[in-house]
């Protein structure tokens, strides 16, 4: 507690001028209350001089001169975590020149991961028989199946012959002066207590995407114990292998749980032993009471004779460049105002406590009850939030959603859960003159959603709605309708010509580049656009594009009114109408003949890990590509929904860095892993 309490400092003053005071209305307390306010004010100014020499506790604006002291030189941002940088430094100068040091120098840097391998050591050499080194073999064991899954990869302990190709330019690697430094940046993503989906004609067959399709399991990484040790595979966001499952399935982070209702939570199952196994076959035999899960594919089988359980969840972790689209990361700062109504399994014993918790806020197993009780006396102006409190699939056939006149309508997932919602019809809200309508966090899946009536507003955030080949995702037919879309997925959209829309940090996919990402009703020019940070994977017609900045649109772009707007910093398909276009790739002289114009397309065309939703790599840009899309937007970082990463600028971090760190007459290489 403050030494300068109000109330403890006039209680000090003599009872005859407290007395007088209340006869006159308590003016000198006021006056002592701003005193102590202020009093209090200097006090911690004066207790954070003594926390601002410690690089732990500063204020942001010491951390700079805490860095002079030592003769540290902080990079400009949006570069190194430059506290994490400062409190290193000396540790890192004492292990100066080892790869420990340098791989510790990646992390703080860039914030990544990183493995560091010394290439000159995996160089096949003749050995004195008097020194044997048992760690440099000239040729491969084939009886070590675990080395041989990292052949060529950042965790190859083979042997390999010279490359003379430099390691800076990325196209060589093993030499006597050359050092890697391999990169994750893929984010390895929780998921947990999920429900699977069913493999269709295989009884007891699971996929772990609740959308049914193959992806690979991330491995949950590790902290590791000392800055001089080297990481390792378990200390990586890196897919999970057979071997490596089936060696120690307790430490990757897969889990099966069902509900124990006794102690009121979720328990690790019991009875199965959990294994490892290729699953590329459902009807490949696996051992008895088992639960197999085959990591690469994102599979899972349970094999009796004892029976599976009924009700049984999922934990474990997927791959993806960012936080964008619906997820269990942190989302508290949009979850404003006290819910109305939960939805949730009361299966789940979380969700049983949390009702015991609020009885007040009425508690529903599906979405369309909530929403058709919500609906019942629902006065003009009123807000309705239902939050749904666990990560459980639904299965909905949703009636039409009507809101009152100005009344605002939020339907979102609580922190940390990601419910997936799969639509048996589309979804329609309709919304009264002057009303609000926002999503936040959901995954819907298999039907559009769709916006109607006078809605004046719609805001979706964290959101997926899932992309699917010749389908639609959001439909909005209010001409009156200002929507704002941000950290999201979506399919195609399909938009009135007199609604605006505003989209940043997100991707839009009609699963082709020749496929309508965004037009308006019955293929008219749809809304007025305004794309911020965007990766657009499909052909856009719009009334309006108002501002596309920082973005990619991988299909043919058409804007009824082009005299208005702009595109800058953006990559375009040629061929489309637009309107002023600022630093723009590609940029194809007038002058240039057809065969020209093909060649100077082809060479800027962007290059992704994979445009196929579900895989990990999704949207993101291969560092193989051309310069003038990685490093092309505004802020130059790349362009397209990652552009917020700024990931060029911490490679150029870490390469300033590696100037200082790195020995004499060896060279370094930065490669992406993931």
């Amino acid at each position: 507690m403050s030494r300068y309490n109000a109330q403890a400092l006039y209680d000090l003053l003599p009872a005859v001028y407290r007395n007088r005071d209340s006869e006159r209305g308590y003016l000198l307390r006021d006056l002592i209350e701003v005193l102590a306010g202020q009093a209090e004010v200097v006090d911690r100014e004066i207790d954070q001089l003594y926390e601002n020499q410690f690089i732990e506790t500063c204020d942001e604006w010491a951390v700079p001169y805490l860095g002079d002291l030592i003769g540290a030189r902080l990079l400009p941002p949006p570069g190194a975590n430059g506290r994490a940088e400062i409190a290193g430094t000396i540790g890192l100068r004492r292990r100066k020149g080892t790869a420990a040091a340098l791989e510790q120098l990646a992390v703080n840097v860039t914030g990544w991961p990183a493995r560091v391998v010394e290439y000159f050591d995996l160089l096949p050499t003749m050995q004195h028989m008097n020194h044997i080194r048992l760690h440099r073999p000239y040729t491969a064991s084939l009886r070590d199946a675990n080395a041989l899954n990292h052949v060529n990869r950042p965790l190859d302990v083979f042997g390999h012959l010279a490359e003379v190709r430099r390691v800076a330019s990325r196209r060589g690697k093993y030499n006597m002066s050359n050092v890697g430094l391999h990169l994750f940046r893929l984010l390895s993503l929780p998921l947990h207590l999920v429900e699977a989906s069913a493999a269709a004609g295989f009884p007891g067959c699971y996929r772990f995407s609740v959308l049914g399709h193959d992806a690979p399991l991330f491995q949950k990484p590790t902290a590791e114990d000392s800055i001089g040790h080297l990481a390792e595979e378990a200390n990586l966001p890196v897919p999970i292998r057979r071997r490596a499952l089936q060696a120690s399935p307790e430490t990757l982070g897969v889990a099966v749980f069902v509900p124990d209702p006794v102690a009121g939570q979720w328990r690790p199952l019991q009875g199965f032993s959990l294994v490892a196994a290729d699953l590329t076959d459902f009807s490949r035999p696996t051992p008895a009471d088992s639960v197999a899960i085959d990591p690469v594919l994102g599979r899972l089988k349970f094999t009796g004779p004892k029976p599976e359980p009924a009700n049984f969840r999922l934990s474990y972790h997927t791959g993806f460049p960012a936080e964008i689209g619906s997820g269990q990361y942190e989302r508290q700062d949009s979850m404003q105002g006290e819910p109305t109504a939960f939805v949730g399994d009361l299966a789940d014993p979380q969700v049983a406590a949390l009702h015991q918790a609020n009885p007040q806020i009425p508690l529903f197993a599906s979405l369309d009850a909530a929403l058709a009780a919500s609906q019942s006396s629902w006065p003009e102006g009123e807000t309705r939030i239902i939050e749904i409190v666990d990560s459980k699939t639904y299965v909905e056939d949703i009636a039409k959603v009507l809101t009152p006149k100005n009344g605002t309508l939020m339907i979102r997932a609580s922190n940390h859960h990601r419910p997936a919602i799969l639509l048996a019809s589309p979804w329609e809200i309709e919304g009264g003159p002057g009303s609000a309508i926002t999503l936040d966090g959901l995954l819907v899946a298999n039907h559009p959603v769709i916006v109607s009536g006078a809605t004046n507003s719609l805001s979706i955030a964290h959101c997926t709605l899932v992309p699917r080949a010749a389908g639609l995702s959001l439909h909005l037919t209010s001409s009156s309708l200002e929507a704002t879309i941000a950290t999201s997925i979506l399919g195609t959209l399909i938009a009135d010509p007199d609604a605006t829309v505003s989209i940043s940090d997100s991707i839009l996919d009609a699963t082709s580049e020749s496929a309508m990402a965004v037009e308006g009703p019955t293929g008219a020019f749809g809304a007025a656009l305004t794309i911020i940070r965007c990766t657009i994977i499909g052909s856009v017609r719009t009334t309006e594009l108002t501002l596309g900045e920082d973005s990619i649109f991988l299909g043919t772009v058409t804007v009824e009114r082009k005299q208005k707007g702009c595109v800058r910093y953006s990559w375009l398909n040629p061929g489309g109408r637009v309107p002023r276009r600022f630093h723009c790739v590609p940029e194809i002289p007038a002058s240039a003949t057809p065969a020209e114009a093909r060649r100077i397309e082809r060479g800027l065309k962007p290059r992704f890990t994979s445009l196929l939703y579900g895989r990990p790599g999704y949207a993101q840009l291969d560092w193989r590509g051309p310069v003038a899309i990685y490093r092309g937007a505004s802020t130059e970082s790349e362009m397209g929904a990652y552009s917020s990463l700024r990931q060029p600028q911490k490679e150029d971090a870490l390469q300033a860095r590696l100037a200082e760190f790195l020995p004499v007459q060896l060279e370094a290489g930065i490669f992406w892993a993931t």
